[in-house]
């Protein structure tokens, strides 16, 4: 019992103060079928009528017991037993109310309880005169009855029909004639019952207005989910009857009352309302409107009134007012007393956990909670999504207020470089529980409660930690130091730039202690790399990742490939471009760094297929390839449409594509967008895999020949044809394009200028033997000049000399272990059987040994360019540190 008396407590407190709650109560009792994944709310009516719940129906119903007992106290002190019929009237009518609106419902005992107290006679007296004639003639059913089977029969027959050509698809006309013929049957069972017209119109306006906000709910699924059968549609027809006759009726008889008891009337009813959106005014305008004519002027002051209780400005909001107030006092600064810690005390005694329906924000509230962030980190973020739930502006106002001072003290609070560079992480902890539009791969503006000082600030602050991290990865303490140092330059310029970049004086002064304490960072860590790099060479070749645009220096070559690129481009044939060859030989470097390489009427676009995301499903892939688009067309100056929600291309994945290019490309006047899909490979695997379907094959070839301003190049380690025949069939007009090595000059210059500081220089001869040992293969030139400088700082010189080269050599052979196995593992070939036998070929021909010409992994090798066809017929390495590999550390099981 004690467990029953504390939830029919909580039901109350919650609809009229914290609705999610009695959502999530309703849920739980009264589930819904779920929809497309997702289970839908459950509606008022779904728990009071269609899917009844009694447990909930037994706690409401006592609600309204005890909200009626002062009616019935009124009702026992006037000893007339004629009026306790009223008390059934009123339960059926706070029912009938609570099938639309709960919290409403409420509120009618107390709006009848003013209308008898005042006027003990009025409601008898319209019973008499609306069941007069019905009395004289004993008809089978009272005249009210009579109107209320007529509501019922037409809304039953308007339901029918317009259930019917909704299912016909039929969705405009459907819902027109939901909406025509619930307005005429309330106003035809309005005035059967009545014989009222102004009554009759009243009813049938307000179901219009009614229908006519909720048109978008009018589709032929949700009438099939909540009406289950042709009893169900009866009910609901009398439920909506009975709510907004008596809501009218109800509403007639609280304007005749004097005036002091219509402001209470009108807040009250008003309060009840509150948590329905956009009914403030019509509130208020409806009872100064009914009071006119009894009031006259008077009747106006109830539209304050109403608007009070609407938004809870009495009492609730009067209520927290004082103790929120008293952080803006002026003297307390002077005296050093500061009560916002104090207040965070009180966070959970404030809404929203208290109130859900703020409608005006509370004085310091934004305050508190930003402070309660660095006091209790965990409860204040709880409050912080609470709030983020509720569409209330005074709720928003406070998150805009908080948010700015809530972030510039999270990375205020930043000590060390590692915490600085987690600032820019999706894994950090906290941010992007604020801020997720800023840590998320969707490319879709904030949301607007953003306030402009974020949005310009922190991209900023993340590109700057995420230069952090890429200025720590090289090995070399020396390439470190340079890395930082650039950072300290360019965060001293964003401090300079402040005043430039629209922020207010507030703003400014809130960020600027973050950016010197991120610039103090720095420079210790700065400070660090430069006692270990002292009488350290820089170390710039990069040999593990693709070469980023950012590294300029160090990615020559290549001219010749764009070129052809752009010679193709321009041919009227526009063909499909193929770019393959061998692993680690710098496609994706090439890709990198296209846009510098191109001239500027060409916009090359770079979408890695590698990443699982873009091959979970075809709405993945199409997502992913805008996205793509979006991302880097905005780093070369061009701005497209915004990224379309996830949702669309999940929903139809092809037309939202090709929406998108219809409204993206004509921005691109006269250039042209090269799609770049690198690692092409995985999209057949996904296909192999059943992720992907084969329309992706149609759908690519249907961008190739209808639209003119895209061209595109896929990029792998094989050809089109050696996909299988799908690939080849589909895509007809092909153009492959094979990328080996550098030339020898290139190769030579890497080596000896990589970087306008390096100071590294080379015994006579060596950079021939570098050159000729990798055969100008990229990544293996910048394995030995890494490994080189290595050596030269190890050994304390600026001279690579034959010895150190040898060293060096060694040391390379040990970095680029992942490669040479991965050679070794996987080119060989693609069964045990002919990786045991092209392994065995290998390790012949590194040995000098005599080979068997049958041996099945030939051609692949040869393929690959992993060896060589010499002129004399027989067989060798293309790269004669591969050799060098497999003769000295190869393992080799039989």
């Amino acid at each position: 019992m004690r467990r029953f008396l504390r939830e029919t407590w909580e039901m109350w407190y919650w609809a009229m103060f914290c609705p999610s709650k009695l959502q999530q109560r309703m849920n739980e009792w009264s589930p819904k079928q779920k929809k497309g994944g997702h289970r839908p709310d459950t509606a008022f009516n779904d728990i009071l009528l269609s899917n009844f719940n009694f447990r909930f129906f037994c706690q409401y119903f006592c609600i309204l017991i005890v909200l009626s007992l002062p009616l019935l106290f009124i009702i026992w002190s006037n000893s007339r037993g004629i009026d306790g019929w009223l008390l059934p009237m009123v339960l059926m009518t706070a029912y009938g109310a609570g099938i639309w609106f709960l919290p409403i419902s409420f509120a009618v005992p107390g709006l009848f309880t003013l209308v008898y107290w005042q006027q003990p006679e009025a409601w008898i007296e319209g019973f008499r005169d609306g069941f007069s004639d019905g009395l004289e003639d004993l008809p089978p059913l009272t005249s009210i009855g009579q109107g209320f089977a007529v509501l019922a029969l037409l809304w039953l027959l308007t339901l029918i029909i317009g259930r019917w050509l909704l299912g016909k698809n039929h969705l405009s006309v459907g819902q027109n004639f939901i909406i025509i013929g619930g307005i005429f049957s309330t106003f035809a069972g309005s005035w059967w019952g009545s014989h009222n017209w102004i009554f009759a119109l009243l009813v049938g306006g307000l179901t219009g207005f009614f229908l006519v906000a909720n048109r978008d709910e009018i589709t032929a699924e949700n009438l099939q989910q909540s009406r289950g059968n042709l009893v169900e549609d009866v009910a609901y027809g009398v439920a909506v009857g009975v709510a907004v006759g008596v809501a009218v009726g109800v509403a007639f008889g609280v304007a005749t009352l004097p005036l002091a008891i219509l402001l209470l009337a009108s807040w009250f009813a008003a309060w009840s309302l509150s948590p329905v959106r956009r009914f403030g005014l019509i509130t208020s305008g409806v009872f100064a409107a009914l009071g006119f004519n009894h009031l006259g002027w008077q009747c106006l002051w109830a539209i304050p009134v109403t608007l009070a209780g609407y938004y809870r400005l009495f009492p609730g909001y009067l209520i927290s007012l004082p103790e929120m107030l008293i952080p803006s006092i002026p003297f307390l600064g002077r005296f050093n007393i500061d009560p916002i810690p104090r207040l965070t005390r009180r966070l959970p005694q404030l809404p929203p956990h208290t109130s859900e329906l703020l409608w005006f924000p509370l004085p310091n509230h934004d305050r508190i909670l930003a402070a309660a962030f660095q006091t209790n980190p965990s409860e204040a973020l709880k409050t912080f999504e609470k709030m983020q739930a509720i569409e209330l502006p005074g709720f928003q106002i406070t998150l805009k207020n908080a948010l700015p001072q809530i972030i510039a003290d999270r990375l205020f609070a930043t000590q060390t470089t590692t915490e600085l560079i987690a600032t820019a992480s999706p894994k950090h902890p906290l941010l992007p529980l604020l801020i997720p539009s800023f840590y998320s791969s969707n490319t879709e503006p904030p949301p607007a409660n953003i306030r402009p000082e974020i949005s310009i600030l922190v991209p900023r602050l993340q590109s700057i930690a995420e230069d952090v991290e890429a200025a720590l990865e090289p090995k070399s303490a020396a390439l470190r130091e340079r890395g930082l140092d650039r950072i300290l330059n360019n965060l001293a310029l964003l401090q300079t730039q402040l005043p430039g970049l629209g922020l207010k004086p507030k703003a400014r002064e809130r960020w600027q202690p973050v950016l010197q304490r991120w610039q103090r960072v720095i420079q210790l860590e700065l400070e660090t790399q430069q006692q270990q790099s002292q009488g350290e060479l820089l170390n710039p070749f990069l040999y593990g990742n693709p070469l980023k645009r950012d590294r300029p220096d160090i990615f020559r070559g290549r001219q010749t490939f764009a070129d052809e690129i752009v010679r193709q481009i321009l041919d009227r044939n526009r063909p499909t471009l193929v770019l393959h060859g061998p692993r680690r030989c710098g496609k994706t470097s090439f890709l990198y760094n296209l846009p510098r390489l191109l001239p500027s009427d060409l916009l090359p676009i770079f979408a890695d297929m590698q990443s699982s995301a873009a091959t979970q499903d075809d709405g993945s892939f199409c997502y992913a390839l805008v996205r793509a688009i979006v991302k880097d067309s905005r780093s070369q100056g061009v701005k497209f449409p915004e990224l379309p929600p996830r949702q669309e291309f999940r929903d139809s994945p092809y037309a939202a594509l090709e929406d998108w290019f219809d409204r993206a490309l004509p921005k691109l006047g006269d250039r042209r967008l090269l799609l770049n899909l690198d690692e092409f490979e995985k999209i057949g695997a996904a296909i192999h895999a059943g992720k992907l379907s084969l329309q992706i094959f149609d759908q690519l070839r249907h961008l190739i020949q209808h639209y003119d301003a895209l061209g595109f190049l896929f990029c792998g380690v094989q050809t089109l044809d050696e996909l299988g025949p799908n690939w080849s069939s589909y895509f007809i007009s092909v153009v492959p394009m094979e990328m080996l090595y550098l030339e020898p000059e290139e190769a030579n210059q890497l080596l000896v200028n990589p970087d306008p500081e390096f100071e590294l220089r080379y015994d006579t001869g060596i950079v021939d033997t570098v050159v000729a040992l990798t055969r100008s293969h990229p990544y293996l030139v910048q394995l030995i000049g890494s490994a080189m400088v290595m050596e030269a700082n190890q050994h304390q010189t600026t001279l690579i000399t034959p010895d150190l080269l040898e060293a060096a050599i060694d040391r390379a052979l040990t970095l680029g272990e992942p490669y040479f196995t991965n050679v070794w593992t996987e080119f060989t070939g693609t069964t045990p059987e002919m990786v045991v036998a092209g392994q065995a070929l290998l390790k012949a021909i590194a040995e000098n040994r005599d080979i068997p010409t049958a041996n099945p992994a030939l051609q692949r090798l040869l393929r690959y360019h992993i060896l060589e066809t010499r002129e004399n017929g027989s067989y060798n390495f293309e790269i004669p540190l591969l050799k060098r590999w497999v003769r000295e550390r190869a393992i080799f099981n039989s």
